[in-house]
């Protein structure tokens, strides 16, 4: 199991909460379409590390499958950015899943926060 902060998304972008697959019948090239010409800014000195537009590593974000973070407009967001958050995973080798859990580190009495799981394998 490993923890670690998640308060910068590494220069990926994501903008209004567009889809990324294809089961609420936006296709994955329309939601590239959807945020290229969306710039995010750029914190000043900071112009060389990041990307302006969409993903600078060229991958599409995933938005996680059981409880992913909202926006302030309640769209689900595929990234986790925050100061005060802890993300863990656990790897079941029996099952062959991997479970992904989210803990606000302000509030350690209460119980992580399942928000994602896949299959390995199939």
């Amino acid at each position: 199991m490993e923890a670690s902060n998640v308060g910068n998304t590494y220069g990926a972008f994501w903008k209004n909460g567009a889809a990324t697959d294809t089961s609420d019948g936006i296709s994955t090239v329309e939601a590239e379409n959807a945020r290229m010409d969306q710039r995010r800014p750029i914190p000043i000195g900071y112009v060389e590390d990041y990307a302006p537009w969409n993903d600078p590593n060229g991958l599409i974000p995933v938005v996680p499958t059981i409880a992913p973070m909202l926006d302030k407009d309640g769209n689900p967001q595929p990234f986790i950015a925050s100061n005060n958050i802890t993300v863990f995973s656990i790897l079941d080798t029996g099952q062959g899943t991997v479970a992904s859990y989210r803990m606000d580190t302000q509030t350690p009495d209460r119980s992580p926060v399942k928000f994602d799981e896949f299959s390995l394998g199939d």
